[in-house]
């Protein structure tokens, strides 16, 4: 019998041999010879391959049987190994899986590290850094339907089960001037906005009264000023955004004469590290209720 395998099953006494005229009936012993070599055949080609009771033969720990593509077939070597335990294994190759026994999570080894690939304990699964706070989640609990995007330790964007799209860490401010009533003219600059409500990212700076873009996108920014007449402003004021350090968008405050508001809103488009302030332009003073009574926001559209 011709045989493929690493060693060969072909033997004399495997080979029945009958003559002409030899009647191979049910009862007949060269019918009990040919299904007894069959038989054994059989079970030779179990052994060498390890299924049944027996080692397979002829082959090392870890390796599997492979074809050449020319109808020849060898022991080799598997791809890859898997490893379950609570540490890394050492030694690893390209390609070698590491189940880690006491989180449940899985890890392929590639170019010098281990990078995640699951999650067992939480249902979920994720592609992830070496160190693991870097990654996509899909389902961070079971049947939680919502794909999470995680940098340096931190959730930044968030796909719901109903597809909306949220950001926990999207830049945006409400910047105001504290104290009480205050008055300036062009000399003071920027409308030193001291005191935040709200400042997500930490983007706008109390000390320089700017918010700084942290990536470049388009941003939407208002500001509103409650003036009052406690002040002598006999001249139009002109005052509004300064894109770094130059007029941006400008409007006007006319003579006082009651108190009243004064507000403007612009979308501008910034570049990383560009700022944006509230300046005096030109003309008189502006007088303003502090605390409640003015703000300065801004958030990124997109």
């Amino acid at each position: 019998m011709a045989s493929n395998f690493p060693t060969s099953l072909d033997s004399a006494s495997e080979q029945p041999s009958p003559v002409s005229g030899t009647g191979l009936d049910d009862a007949g012993f060269e019918h009990d010879v040919v299904h007894a070599n069959h038989s054994t055949a059989l079970i030779a080609v179990e052994t060498k391959l390890g299924i049944g009771a027996a080692a397979a033969t002829g082959a090392s720990s870890g390796e599997v049987l492979t074809a050449d593509g020319s109808g020849g077939s060898s022991w080799a070597a598997a791809g890859g190994s898997v490893t379950t335990s609570d540490t890394a294994p050492g030694s690893p190759s390209n390609g070698d899986l590491w189940y880690e026994s006491d989180t449940g999570d899985l890890f392929v080894f590639t170019d010098s590290v281990w990078v995640e690939v699951g999650h067992a304990t939480d249902g979920g699964t994720a592609l992830a850094d070496a160190d693991g706070d870097t990654m996509i989640q899909v389902e961070e609990g079971t049947d939680d339907d919502t794909i999470r995007f995680d940098t340096a330790g931190t959730e930044r964007m968030v796909i719901s089960a109903a597809g909306y799209v949220t950001t926990s860490n999207q830049p945006s401010f409400d910047a105001y001037k504290s104290g009480a009533a205050w008055t300036m003219n062009t000399t003071n600059g920027a409308v030193s906005f001291d005191s935040t409500r709200h400042n997500i990212g930490s983007h706008f700076n109390t000390s320089t009264y700017r918010f700084t873009a942290p990536v470049a996108g388009n941003y939407l920014f208002t500001y509103h000023f409650f003036m009052h007449t406690s002040y002598d402003n006999d001249t139009d004021t002109y005052m509004g955004f300064h894109k770094n350090g130059s007029s941006w968008l400008t409007t006007c405050h006319g003579v006082e004469g009651q108190d009243g508001g004064q507000a403007m809103s612009s979308v501008i488009s910034l570049a990383v590290n560009d700022y944006v302030t509230v300046q005096m332009v030109g003309g008189g003073s502006i007088s303003s209720y502090g605390g409640a009574y003015n703000s300065f926001t801004g958030h990124l559209l997109g």
